[in-house]
Protein backbone atom coordinates (compact mmCIF):
# COMPACT_ATOMS: atom_id res chain seq x y z
CA UNK A 1 0.00 0.00 0.00
CA UNK A 2 1.28 3.34 -1.10
CA UNK A 3 1.73 5.37 2.29
CA UNK A 4 0.95 8.74 2.24
CA UNK A 5 3.50 12.05 3.46
CA UNK A 6 2.79 14.51 6.03
CA UNK A 7 3.13 18.04 3.38
CA UNK A 8 5.17 20.67 4.59
CA UNK A 9 2.09 22.89 5.03
CA UNK A 10 -0.33 23.50 7.00
CA UNK A 11 -0.03 20.42 9.08
CA UNK A 12 3.36 21.71 11.04
CA UNK A 13 3.81 25.15 9.53
CA UNK A 14 5.46 26.72 12.36
CA UNK A 15 3.25 25.77 14.96
CA UNK A 16 4.82 23.79 18.10
CA UNK A 17 4.32 26.03 20.10
CA UNK A 18 4.82 26.67 24.40
CA UNK A 19 1.93 27.58 26.61
CA UNK A 20 0.62 24.94 29.47
CA UNK A 21 4.31 24.57 29.33
CA UNK A 22 1.37 23.82 26.45
CA UNK A 23 2.32 26.66 23.62
CA UNK A 24 -0.36 26.99 21.39
CA UNK A 25 -0.08 30.47 19.84
CA UNK A 26 -3.41 32.04 18.04
CA UNK A 27 -4.27 34.97 16.05
CA UNK A 28 -6.91 35.22 19.19
CA UNK A 29 -4.29 36.55 21.51
CA UNK A 30 -2.39 33.57 22.55
CA UNK A 31 -2.84 32.00 25.76
CA UNK A 32 -2.80 33.51 28.60
CA UNK A 33 0.62 34.02 30.38
CA UNK A 34 -0.72 32.51 33.65
CA UNK A 35 -0.49 29.15 32.02
CA UNK A 36 2.12 27.06 33.71
CA UNK A 37 3.01 23.44 33.66
CA UNK A 38 1.74 21.71 36.93
CA UNK A 39 3.00 18.63 37.55
CA UNK A 40 0.57 16.39 39.10
CA UNK A 41 1.33 16.00 42.73
CA UNK A 42 3.01 12.63 43.64
CA UNK A 43 0.89 12.99 47.08
CA UNK A 44 -2.17 12.25 44.97
CA UNK A 45 -2.49 8.12 44.38
CA UNK A 46 -3.68 6.95 40.68
CA UNK A 47 -6.38 5.00 42.02
CA UNK A 48 -8.13 4.79 38.54
CA UNK A 49 -10.25 1.71 38.53
CA UNK A 50 -7.99 0.37 35.20
CA UNK A 51 -5.03 -0.38 36.66
CA UNK A 52 -2.04 1.27 35.07
CA UNK A 53 0.11 -1.25 33.13
CA UNK A 54 3.30 -2.59 34.54
CA UNK A 55 6.58 -1.91 32.14
CA UNK A 56 6.71 1.34 30.28
CA UNK A 57 6.23 4.91 31.95
CA UNK A 58 5.90 8.13 30.68
CA UNK A 59 2.32 8.80 28.82
CA UNK A 60 -0.91 7.16 29.65
CA UNK A 61 -3.61 7.36 27.95
CA UNK A 62 -7.10 6.52 29.50
CA UNK A 63 -10.16 5.91 27.60
CA UNK A 64 -12.96 6.24 30.18
CA UNK A 65 -16.68 3.79 29.81
CA UNK A 66 -18.80 6.56 30.22
CA UNK A 67 -21.88 4.67 28.02
CA UNK A 68 -22.35 6.09 25.04
CA UNK A 69 -19.87 9.05 24.56
CA UNK A 70 -16.43 9.25 24.77
CA UNK A 71 -14.14 10.63 27.53
CA UNK A 72 -9.96 10.33 27.10
CA UNK A 73 -7.54 11.28 29.97
CA UNK A 74 -4.36 11.88 28.64
CA UNK A 75 -1.15 12.19 31.36
CA UNK A 76 2.03 13.43 29.79
CA UNK A 77 5.84 12.44 30.28
CA UNK A 78 6.14 15.43 32.52
CA UNK A 79 2.55 15.62 34.54
CA UNK A 80 0.22 17.67 32.32
CA UNK A 81 -3.21 16.45 32.01
CA UNK A 82 -5.32 16.83 28.80
CA UNK A 83 -8.97 15.81 29.05
CA UNK A 84 -10.75 15.07 25.74
CA UNK A 85 -14.61 14.90 25.64
CA UNK A 86 -16.52 13.94 28.85
CA UNK A 87 -19.32 11.68 27.69
CA UNK A 88 -23.43 12.50 28.68
CA UNK A 89 -23.94 14.68 31.29
CA UNK A 90 -24.73 11.60 33.78
CA UNK A 91 -21.16 10.58 33.40
CA UNK A 92 -19.98 13.75 34.65
CA UNK A 93 -19.26 12.68 37.77
CA UNK A 94 -17.87 9.65 37.25
CA UNK A 95 -15.37 11.69 35.10
CA UNK A 96 -14.48 13.90 37.61
CA UNK A 97 -14.03 11.26 40.37
CA UNK A 98 -11.60 9.85 37.87
CA UNK A 99 -9.80 13.00 37.38
CA UNK A 100 -9.75 13.68 40.74
CA UNK A 101 -7.97 10.07 41.25
CA UNK A 102 -4.65 11.18 39.39
CA UNK A 103 -4.22 14.93 40.23
CA UNK A 104 -5.45 17.32 42.76
CA UNK A 105 -4.57 20.36 40.16
CA UNK A 106 -7.02 22.02 37.45
CA UNK A 107 -6.83 20.52 34.26
CA UNK A 108 -3.79 21.81 31.77
CA UNK A 109 -5.93 21.28 28.87
CA UNK A 110 -9.81 20.28 27.52
CA UNK A 111 -10.63 19.78 24.61
CA UNK A 112 -14.04 19.49 22.95
CA UNK A 113 -14.04 17.25 19.59
CA UNK A 114 -17.13 18.77 18.90
CA UNK A 115 -20.68 19.57 20.48
CA UNK A 116 -22.94 17.05 20.51
CA UNK A 117 -24.30 15.76 24.20
CA UNK A 118 -22.60 12.83 24.52
CA UNK A 119 -19.49 14.71 24.40
CA UNK A 120 -19.58 17.69 26.09
CA UNK A 121 -22.60 16.35 28.90
CA UNK A 122 -20.60 15.47 31.55
CA UNK A 123 -18.06 18.70 31.11
CA UNK A 124 -19.10 21.20 32.95
CA UNK A 125 -19.64 18.88 36.08
CA UNK A 126 -15.43 18.05 35.65
CA UNK A 127 -14.54 21.64 35.13
CA UNK A 128 -16.72 22.81 38.07
CA UNK A 129 -14.98 19.98 40.26
CA UNK A 130 -11.50 19.89 39.02
CA UNK A 131 -10.70 23.84 36.68
CA UNK A 132 -9.39 24.10 33.65
CA UNK A 133 -6.20 26.33 32.27
CA UNK A 134 -7.59 26.02 28.56
CA UNK A 135 -10.59 25.14 27.19
CA UNK A 136 -10.48 24.34 22.76
CA UNK A 137 -13.55 24.03 21.56
CA UNK A 138 -15.05 22.60 18.36
CA UNK A 139 -14.78 24.56 15.10
CA UNK A 140 -18.68 23.50 14.14
CA UNK A 141 -21.18 25.42 15.60
CA UNK A 142 -24.55 23.61 17.35
CA UNK A 143 -26.51 25.39 19.68
CA UNK A 144 -27.94 23.60 22.61
CA UNK A 145 -28.90 24.51 26.73
CA UNK A 146 -25.79 22.06 27.73
CA UNK A 147 -23.26 23.87 25.57
CA UNK A 148 -24.54 27.42 26.62
CA UNK A 149 -24.01 26.23 30.25
CA UNK A 150 -20.53 25.05 29.79
CA UNK A 151 -19.74 27.95 28.09
CA UNK A 152 -20.86 30.45 30.78
CA UNK A 153 -19.22 28.45 33.43
CA UNK A 154 -16.11 28.78 31.47
CA UNK A 155 -16.76 32.47 31.32
CA UNK A 156 -17.94 32.74 34.94
CA UNK A 157 -14.17 30.45 35.79
CA UNK A 158 -12.27 33.09 33.54
CA UNK A 159 -10.99 30.14 32.05
CA UNK A 160 -9.69 31.27 28.41
CA UNK A 161 -10.98 29.50 25.56
CA UNK A 162 -9.83 28.86 21.99
CA UNK A 163 -11.61 27.50 18.59
CA UNK A 164 -9.70 24.55 16.98
CA UNK A 165 -7.17 25.14 14.03
CA UNK A 166 -5.73 22.30 11.91
CA UNK A 167 -2.44 22.20 12.31
CA UNK A 168 -1.93 23.42 15.29
CA UNK A 169 0.99 21.33 17.49
CA UNK A 170 0.12 21.41 21.05
CA UNK A 171 3.87 20.68 23.05
CA UNK A 172 2.75 18.38 26.09
CA UNK A 173 6.63 18.58 27.31
CA UNK A 174 8.80 15.67 27.66
CA UNK A 175 8.82 14.97 23.80
CA UNK A 176 5.24 14.20 23.82
CA UNK A 177 2.79 16.45 21.35
CA UNK A 178 -0.99 16.86 20.16
CA UNK A 179 -1.42 17.33 16.31
CA UNK A 180 -4.64 18.82 14.97
CA UNK A 181 -5.25 17.08 11.86
CA UNK A 182 -8.69 18.99 11.59
CA UNK A 183 -11.12 20.81 11.50
CA UNK A 184 -10.95 20.81 8.05
CA UNK A 185 -10.93 24.36 6.32
CA UNK A 186 -12.75 25.09 4.93
CA UNK A 187 -15.62 23.51 7.30
CA UNK A 188 -17.12 20.38 5.22
CA UNK A 189 -21.22 21.15 4.89
CA UNK A 190 -23.93 18.62 3.52
CA UNK A 191 -22.80 15.52 4.80
CA UNK A 192 -24.54 13.11 6.60
CA UNK A 193 -23.49 14.55 9.94
CA UNK A 194 -21.83 17.85 9.76
CA UNK A 195 -21.24 18.03 13.37
CA UNK A 196 -19.45 14.71 13.18
CA UNK A 197 -18.03 15.52 10.32
CA UNK A 198 -15.98 18.38 11.49
CA UNK A 199 -14.94 16.74 14.35
CA UNK A 200 -11.32 17.51 16.02
CA UNK A 201 -9.47 14.83 14.26
CA UNK A 202 -5.95 14.54 16.67
CA UNK A 203 -2.68 12.85 16.31
CA UNK A 204 -0.88 12.12 20.15
CA UNK A 205 3.17 11.48 19.64
CA UNK A 206 5.64 10.56 21.63
CA UNK A 207 8.60 8.85 20.75
CA UNK A 208 7.55 6.23 18.05
CA UNK A 209 4.61 6.23 19.02
CA UNK A 210 1.55 7.35 17.16
CA UNK A 211 -2.60 7.34 19.23
CA UNK A 212 -5.06 9.05 16.31
CA UNK A 213 -8.19 10.59 17.99
CA UNK A 214 -10.94 10.86 15.87
CA UNK A 215 -13.96 12.33 18.22
CA UNK A 216 -16.86 11.04 16.15
CA UNK A 217 -15.21 11.78 12.32
CA UNK A 218 -17.08 10.56 9.54
CA UNK A 219 -16.06 8.58 6.08
CA UNK A 220 -16.41 12.37 4.46
CA UNK A 221 -13.76 13.38 7.15
CA UNK A 222 -12.19 9.97 6.27
CA UNK A 223 -11.75 10.87 2.96
CA UNK A 224 -10.82 14.73 3.44
CA UNK A 225 -7.75 13.39 5.53
CA UNK A 226 -6.44 11.17 2.58
CA UNK A 227 -6.98 13.28 0.09
CA UNK A 228 -4.69 16.08 1.95
CA UNK A 229 -1.84 13.55 1.75
CA UNK A 230 -1.74 13.08 5.59
CA UNK A 231 0.24 10.23 6.78
CA UNK A 232 -1.94 8.77 9.52
CA UNK A 233 -0.30 6.10 10.39
CA UNK A 234 -1.02 5.34 13.95
CA UNK A 235 -0.12 2.38 16.49
CA UNK A 236 -3.21 3.18 18.29
CA UNK A 237 -6.68 4.18 16.51
CA UNK A 238 -9.75 5.69 18.69
CA UNK A 239 -12.47 4.25 16.62
CA UNK A 240 -14.77 7.44 15.14
CA UNK A 241 -18.14 7.63 16.46
CA UNK A 242 -17.77 4.64 18.85
CA UNK A 243 -17.48 2.04 16.13
CA UNK A 244 -20.33 3.59 13.52
CA UNK A 245 -20.69 1.89 10.67
CA UNK A 246 -20.67 5.00 9.32
CA UNK A 247 -17.22 5.76 9.77
CA UNK A 248 -13.62 3.30 9.95
CA UNK A 249 -14.11 1.85 6.09
CA UNK A 250 -11.51 -0.28 5.02
CA UNK A 251 -9.80 2.48 3.33
CA UNK A 252 -9.02 4.41 6.13
CA UNK A 253 -8.25 1.87 8.46
CA UNK A 254 -5.74 0.40 5.87
CA UNK A 255 -3.86 3.91 5.73
CA UNK A 256 -3.91 4.15 9.83
CA UNK A 257 -2.77 0.71 9.91
CA UNK A 258 -3.16 0.81 13.66
CA UNK A 259 -1.89 -2.54 15.65
CA UNK A 260 -4.53 -1.32 18.51
CA UNK A 261 -7.80 -0.27 18.16
CA UNK A 262 -10.50 1.09 20.68
CA UNK A 263 -14.07 1.90 20.66
CA UNK A 264 -15.90 4.01 22.98
CA UNK A 265 -18.72 2.28 22.74
CA UNK A 266 -22.00 2.00 25.20
CA UNK A 267 -24.99 -0.48 25.87
CA UNK A 268 -25.71 -2.58 22.66
CA UNK A 269 -28.24 -0.31 21.16
CA UNK A 270 -28.45 0.48 17.10
CA UNK A 271 -26.69 4.42 17.81
CA UNK A 272 -23.95 3.02 21.09
CA UNK A 273 -22.94 -0.40 20.47
CA UNK A 274 -19.45 -0.91 18.14
CA UNK A 275 -20.83 -1.88 14.91
CA UNK A 276 -20.59 -5.56 13.54
CA UNK A 277 -19.59 -4.12 10.35
CA UNK A 278 -16.53 -2.31 12.08
CA UNK A 279 -15.53 -4.96 13.67
CA UNK A 280 -14.77 -6.87 11.16
CA UNK A 281 -13.28 -4.47 9.30
CA UNK A 282 -10.85 -4.09 11.94
CA UNK A 283 -10.58 -7.68 13.26
CA UNK A 284 -9.88 -8.40 9.10
CA UNK A 285 -6.99 -5.88 9.31
CA UNK A 286 -5.27 -8.10 12.31
CA UNK A 287 -5.64 -5.05 15.00
CA UNK A 288 -6.40 -6.40 18.24
CA UNK A 289 -9.29 -4.76 19.44
CA UNK A 290 -10.88 -3.32 22.71
CA UNK A 291 -13.75 -1.52 23.63
CA UNK A 292 -15.62 0.25 27.35
CA UNK A 293 -19.01 -1.70 26.61
CA UNK A 294 -16.77 -4.64 27.29
CA UNK A 295 -13.58 -4.04 28.93
CA UNK A 296 -14.51 -1.10 30.97
CA UNK A 297 -11.99 1.83 31.13
CA UNK A 298 -8.71 1.15 28.89
CA UNK A 299 -5.76 2.32 29.82
CA UNK A 300 -2.57 2.49 27.15
CA UNK A 301 0.84 3.46 28.55
CA UNK A 302 3.81 3.86 26.72
CA UNK A 303 7.88 5.17 27.06
CA UNK A 304 7.86 5.96 23.45
CA UNK A 305 9.07 2.58 22.25
CA UNK A 306 6.74 0.21 23.46
CA UNK A 307 3.04 -0.18 24.21
CA UNK A 308 1.30 -1.51 27.02
CA UNK A 309 -2.60 -2.46 27.54
CA UNK A 310 -4.14 -2.97 30.83
CA UNK A 311 -8.39 -2.75 30.95
CA UNK A 312 -10.85 -2.54 33.93
CA UNK A 313 -12.16 -6.04 33.01
CA UNK A 314 -10.77 -9.28 32.32
CA UNK A 315 -12.78 -10.24 29.73
CA UNK A 316 -10.33 -9.39 26.48
CA UNK A 317 -7.94 -11.05 28.26
CA UNK A 318 -3.88 -10.53 27.05
CA UNK A 319 -3.02 -11.05 23.52
CA UNK A 320 -0.23 -10.79 20.98
CA UNK A 321 -0.15 -8.29 19.28
CA UNK A 322 1.77 -8.36 15.92
CA UNK A 323 1.28 -6.45 12.76
CA UNK A 324 3.42 -5.88 9.42
CA UNK A 325 5.84 -3.18 10.17
CA UNK A 326 4.96 0.81 8.63
CA UNK A 327 7.23 1.42 6.42
CA UNK A 328 10.07 3.89 6.76
CA UNK A 329 8.95 4.29 10.22
CA UNK A 330 10.13 2.40 13.45
CA UNK A 331 7.08 1.12 15.04
CA UNK A 332 6.12 0.86 18.74
CA UNK A 333 6.52 -2.68 20.31
CA UNK A 334 2.94 -3.65 22.03
CA UNK A 335 1.71 -5.62 24.24
CA UNK A 336 -1.59 -6.56 26.69
CA UNK A 337 -3.27 -7.87 29.63
CA UNK A 338 -6.12 -7.64 31.78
Amino acid sequence: MARRRIPKAPVLVGLVLVALGLGYGSSRGGWPPSLRPVPAPSSVPPTAPAPAPAGPAGLRVDFLAVGHGDAIFITSPTGKTVLIDAGLGQAGATVAAFVRARTAAPLDLVMLTHRHADHLGGMKTVIASQGARLFLDAAFPHPSPAYDKLIRLLADRGIPVRVAERGRTIDLGGDARLVLLTPPAPLITGSRSDVNANSIVARLEFGRVRILLTGDAEAVTEDWLMDGEIDLRADVLKLAHHGSRHSSRARFLEAVSPRIAIASSGAETQVGHLHPETRRRVEKLGARLYWTDRDGNISVVTDGRDIQVATQNTLAGPAALAHPAAAARPRARTSARP
